[in-house]
């Protein structure tokens, strides 16, 4: 959430927008109330370590960007956010097509396996054949298993659907949006890319 909050304020973004009186404690007060959540589970704060300066919640780099222009921003937003996170969940979604693919492949040879072995058994082969029929069914099953774990397919739709709304999104952002526009669809996009929204969408689409 750290990055997502960067670059709103970075470029505009809501609840960052221009007009947005003493923007850079909005800015702390939105990150102290995440880092809070986070630090509930654990987290370490690299400020109480020395690591962080006093100050550097906000980089200059995030000062030079938002010091920018509307174009300039909106360029440096999508060249380097949203096409970048477009990219990364294209990715993703391929990767998972790959490995259903795979574990698809792996649970049919194994069955296939474990029926050899079965009616090797069942004809006389020996009850070393019928162990090993025992042993690849449980195999089969426990890939079977797996895969519903790792939810591949409804991992595959959501990443495809929000990879559609970063595509149609970078289309409005290149072309129709106003400067007034900007904050909230920069939110938008945002919301597209945060891992609450995608386990949202994986938990709908099983």
């Amino acid at each position: 959430f750290i990055k997502s909050l960067a670059w709103r304020y970075a470029v505009h973004g809501a609840p960052f927008g221009s007009e947005v009186a003493g923007v850079e404690g909005v800015y702390r007060a939105r990150l102290e109330k995440g880092l809070d959540e986070l630090r509930k589970m654990g987290w370490r704060d690299p400020r109480t370590a020395g690591l962080v300066p006093e100050g550097g919640e906000i980089t200059g780099a995030m000062q030079r960007l938002r010091g920018l222009e509307y174009q300039v921003r909106r360029e440096t937003y999508v060249r380097d956010r949203l096409i970048e996170q477009r990219t990364w969940y294209q990715r993703r979604a391929e990767g998972s097509r790959r490995a259903t693919a795979l574990w698809a492949w792996t649970i049919v040879l194994l069955t296939c396996l474990g029926l050899v072995f079965a009616l090797s058994g069942a004809f006389g082969s020996g009850p070393g054949a019928t162990a090993a029929a025992g042993v690849t069914s449980a195999a089969a099953a426990a890939a079977i298993a797996w895969n519903e774990v790792r939810r591949h397919h409804p991992l595959i739709e959501a990443h495809t659907l929000i990879e559609q709304d970063l595509s149609a999104m970078m289309v409005v952002m290149q072309t129709t949006i106003t400067e007034s526009q900007w904050p909230s669809a920069v939110y938008e996009t945002e919301r597209y890319v945060s891992p609450q929204h995608t386990d949202w969408l994986a938990r709908h689409s099983s």
